[in-house]
């Protein structure tokens, strides 16, 4: 578990099995596992470059005081806390950040490559992509494409002669440009959305009149 507590919001995210979830809006959502992969990873390879403070008079100015730090918290299976950190402000020149474990007065500062992270507000650690599975052009067999503006469009993978050729049919087939379709199908395969939501209904909201279906080998 980790929790990343500013003074404007917290963001809990969580481990179960093998998933990463982050709670909204009294809900955990899945997590783009890599991003918090790599947050975790620049959190351990800090390297202390010197020391900046000593007492607690000079926080306020560092932004590390109680007040104005952001405190990420590192916990365990049981729950417990593993280490807990109070990062600051950034350096003059952004290279460094001031950092200091929490109920430590000695304040150090690090290399500022976590600073990206602990800017991020929840929706950054959403795993808002359409398809999760890390799909490739390769192995889609089958595309089906229903819009308002062209009908139903199914496109299929064809193998012959040992090679393998984009089959077109539909009522504007003609309009498809086949050294076209790879590229696309890569597009979609990436799309992402703006947020997750909960939905009451399953069905398609009204005023979407578009959908697509993919096969896959």
């Amino acid at each position: 578990k980790v929790t990343v507590s500013s003074p404007k919001n917290t963001i809990t995210l969580k481990k179960s099995g093998d998933s990463w979830w982050v709670a909204k809006e009294n809900d955990f959502w899945p997590i783009r596992t890599s991003r918090i992969e790599d947050f975790i990873k620049s959190i351990g390879s800090m390297q202390t470059l010197r020391t900046v403070a000593r007492n607690p008079s000079g926080h306020a100015d560092l932004k590390i005081d109680d007040l104005q730090a952001t405190t990420v918290e590192l916990g365990g299976t049981k729950s417990d806390t593993i280490q807990a950190l109070q990062f600051g402000a950034l350096s003059q020149d952004g290279s460094e950040q001031y950092v200091r474990e929490k109920g430590n007065p000695t304040v150090w500062a690090v290399s500022s490559g976590s600073a990206f992270w602990l800017q991020q507000d929840g929706a950054y650690w959403l795993d808002k992509r359409i398809w999760p599975m890390a799909m490739k052009p390769a192995e889609i067999v089958s595309v089906t494409y229903r819009s308002s503006g062209t009908g139903l469009i199914t496109i299929t993978k064809e193998t012959a002669n040992g090679a393998e050729n984009w089959a077109v049919t539909g009522q504007n087939a003609s309009n498809v440009k086949k050294e076209a379709i790879t590229p696309w199908v890569q597009k979609i395969l990436s799309l992402e959305g703006d947020d997750l939501l909960t939905m009451a209904s399953k069905s398609i909201p009204e005023g979407h009149k578009e959908a697509i279906r993919i096969s896959v080998k």
